[in-house]
């Protein structure tokens, strides 16, 4: 009787084992498409876009295949946002440049320099402002002894070009929070997420900690020297997703800044992500970042706030 309690147990113990590396290995319910090095998902018109840095473009999909949208040799795309009218904007992050781009396609205009004629390192990540404009990031060099040069800029609708933010430990994600007045921006190499209060001169006041990666209980043993929180997302009711590059890990922050859980398993480099219709989620991410052109795919995950959990 012993050794067959033994035997139940061991097989019970398998089981369990089994089904926790299930749990933890979320994994795609889909995998959309291959893609090198894939950032900046955008649920736009009905249609998901997302950018292929390695292969200097901007992907188009309807859900169930991919084409080209955009393409520019030497760009490096990391995001994409609405831009006034029907109009997108892509981010170079190589070629440290802005683009706008007609709804069919087309380069309008490629934008160098801000309106104090100052460059911008590594355009990153995009928010559109609900009113034809888009704030991004600048982040600067990618490096733990790197300066703190990442920036905040807006683009209004009318080309205006204004440096709104400095001094960031690499500016990454971003969004718009109108609801709450605040756009919140992911300080990467810092570890933290900071909240930027909105001015009525269209400013930012001071920024303040929303989010401290240091103090989610979490084991860290895996984590990437340069791990940090990457692609921001907002869902309808103000809470905030965030991919926290470096660790193959997604989680859900309440609009007060509180931790409700974290969702794993994805690819070690996950990059961003974007909610679609029906509860669903585009993520993209990448296995490696050292050796080009650093593989990785787009996912599409069913029930995606219903995944997230607290250990």
């Amino acid at each position: 009787m012993r050794r067959v309690a033994s035997i139940l147990a061991l097989l019970l113990l398998l089981l369990l084992l089994l089904l926790g590396g299930a749990a933890a290995a979320v994994a795609a319910d889909r995998v959309l498409a291959p893609a090198d090095y894939p950032e900046g998902p955008l649920w736009h018109a009905g249609s998901l876009y997302y950018a292929e840095m390695m292969k200097d473009r901007i992907v188009v999909s309807d859900l169930q295949a991919t084409s080209t949208f955009w393409r520019l040799p030497g760009c490096g795309p990391v995001s994409v946002a609405p831009y006034r009218g029907d109009e997108l904007l892509v981010l170079c992050h190589l070629i440290h440049r802005i683009v706008r781009v007609s709804a069919k396609g087309e380069t309008i205009q490629v934008i160098a320099h801000d309106g104090d004629g100052r460059p911008f390192v590594h355009p990153n990540d995009s928010s559109a402002d609900g009113k034809g404009g888009v704030y991004f990031t600048a982040s600067g060099e990618f490096a733990l002894a790197a300066p703190a040069t990442g920036a905040v800029l807006h683009l209004a609708p009318d080309g205006t070009l204004r440096r709104l933010a400095g001094g960031i430990r690499y500016s990454n994600g971003i969004a718009f929070d109108g609801a709450h007045h605040r756009l919140l921006v992911s300080e990467h190499l810092n570890r933290r997420i900071l909240a930027y209060p909105l001015r009525e001169d269209g400013g930012l006041g001071p920024p303040r900690i929303f989010f401290d990666f240091e103090r989610l209980p979490l084991a860290d043993e895996s984590l990437d020297p340069l791990a940090g929180p990457d692609g921001l997302e907002l869902t309808g009711d103000g809470r905030l997703i965030v991919a926290e590059y470096g660790a193959g890990r997604i989680h859900l922050v309440s609009p007060e800044g509180a931790w409700l859980g974290t969702l794993g398993g994805f690819q070690r480099y996950v990059t961003d992500m974007a909610l679609l219709p029906g509860g669903r989620a585009a993520v993209t991410e990448a296995s490696v970042n050292d050796v080009p052109p650093f593989p990785g795919q787009v996912v599409i995950l069913d029930d995606f706030l219903g995944r997230f959990r607290k250990p």
